[in-house]
């Protein structure tokens, strides 16, 4: 499969076309949302959050529940703390307010849909149990001992990260972009390094017992890794939102995206 964080590649173009009537969280969550299954799971496998079913049943409701932490608890915390390059591109976002009835809004729900699907149709062009693979003959064909698909799985991905890196890279900048002291970027940071490492710990412990050698130890970890991030970022997060009263107020304009 693609790499999770370069799937919204797929979807930048409608983050231009489509702002008015498609929420841009809804379309970068849905886009990884099948993929979210394998980080409950500390491991690639299942494959439901991968059918038209998974989408509705399973991918939906896991994108609105993550939604709804990073606009209702994460993105100030976190854009406030980002190194400079990246505060000056997305604090305009940390400053906007996002209310969580937005959550049952009709561009956020069609958007995430969309986004899922996108995902479907990257991964099946590009995945081992890809249907749309095995019915193009071509995609089978072997290079250097490994079928084509595979090949355009690790190409795409790299170029989906290039594609995602611009996206960044051109946002608008802001010339005064908000920010906390560095005493509270440097909490923030060691607390969410100190989380990481714990979750992380407890989470390899487990899958040794699943995979004690080999390639499924190396992706299970992996997949892991990411899921520990998220855990100490979102914990990390609650922690300063609860004990820190000095974080800069939100504008009262509600954010679009």
């Amino acid at each position: 499969m693609p790499f999770t964080l370069a799937h919204p590649a797929i979807i930048v173009p409608l983050l231009y076309k489509g702002r008015r009537w498609l929420s841009a969280t809804g379309l970068i969550l849905g886009s990884m949302s099948p993929d979210f299954e394998y980080f409950l799971r500390l491991r690639p496998g299942g494959g439901f959050g991968h059918s038209v079913a998974g989408i509705f049943q399973l991918d939906l409701p896991l994108a609105l529940i993550l939604t709804g932490l990073f606009h209702g608890l994460v993105k100030r915390p976190l854009v406030r703390s980002m190194p400079v390059f990246l505060r000056r591109r997305f604090g305009r976002f940390a400053t906007q307010r996002w209310p969580l009835s937005n959550l049952w809004s009709p561009r956020l729900l069609l958007a995430i849909i969309i986004g899922a699907g996108s995902h479907l149709v990257w991964d099946g062009v590009t995945h081992t149990r890809g249907r749309i693979a095995h019915q193009l003959p071509f995609l089978v064909d072997t290079v250097h001992n490994r079928p084509l698909f595979v090949w355009l799985q690790y190409g795409s991905s790299l170029v989906g990260l290039l594609i995602m890196l611009w996206f960044v890279w051109q946002l608008p900048v802001m010339q005064r972009p908000p920010r906390v002291s560095t005493r509270q970027q440097a909490i923030f940071w060691l607390l969410t390094a100190a989380l990481f490492s714990v979750f992380l710990l407890l989470f390899v412990q487990y899958i040794q017992y699943r995979y004690p050698v080999g390639y499924g130890y190396l992706t299970a970890t992996a997949v892991s890794s990411i899921s520990a991030s998220v855990l100490a970022v979102v914990l990390t997060s609650a922690f300063v939102r609860l004990l820190r009263h000095d974080w800069p107020t939100e504008q009262a304009a509600s954010s679009p995206s």
